[in-house]
């Protein structure tokens, strides 16, 4: 809701309806173009996906912020601490965050049919179970999984934007 203010604002140009991943073929198209929030009125309130840099950048000046830089990302995710995840050692489950479960092998099976296109490590989930979503989430879903500060989806859920790109020291 808050990305199409800002579109209605003119500050941010319509989210994609299809995904621009490198790699992703016509064929592909028809499975996940259906994860684009931007053509669903019933989420609202999910975080907006399918858009890219420029789109998040633009975005967060509207909202009179900015993209975080990559190491500010991880240390509002992890803390001074060293956590494995942004809630601490445990492993990830249904709790704490919206991710490949159990339901998303399926998933990846049923594309492999529907394109003839081999699914890289189609077995592979980050937790047996279901977190109750086959998409993405609503933004807060999921407050077992914050961070050391109480931010929450900083796992799962979406990729995120930053200003720059990691490189080691």
């Amino acid at each position: 809701a808050q990305y199409r203010a800002c579109v209605a604002a003119r500050s941010c140009s319509d989210a994609h309806t299809t995904v621009q991943w490198n790699g992703v073929t016509n064929s592909d198209h028809r499975v996940w173009d259906r994860f684009c929030n931007w053509r669903f009125t019933d989420r609202e309130n999910h975080p907006i996906n399918c858009v890219d840099w420029n789109q998040a950048r633009a975005y967060c000046g509207w909202a009179g912020g900015r993209l975080p830089r990559e190491a500010e990302w991880e240390y509002a995710a992890r803390g001074s601490d060293g956590r494995v995840y942004p809630w601490g050692p445990e492993s990830p489950d249904r709790t704490r965050l919206n991710a490949c479960d159990s339901r998303c092998r399926e998933m990846k099976r049923r594309s492999e049919r529907e394109t003839g296109v081999a699914v890289t490590d189609a077995d592979r989930v980050m937790f047996e179970g279901d977190d109750g979503f086959v998409s993405t989430a609503p933004v807060g879903g999921f407050p077992a999984g914050a961070s050391p500060f109480g931010l929450l989806d900083m796992a799962g859920n979406v990729w995120e934007w930053v200003e720059d790109v990691y490189a080691a020291d």
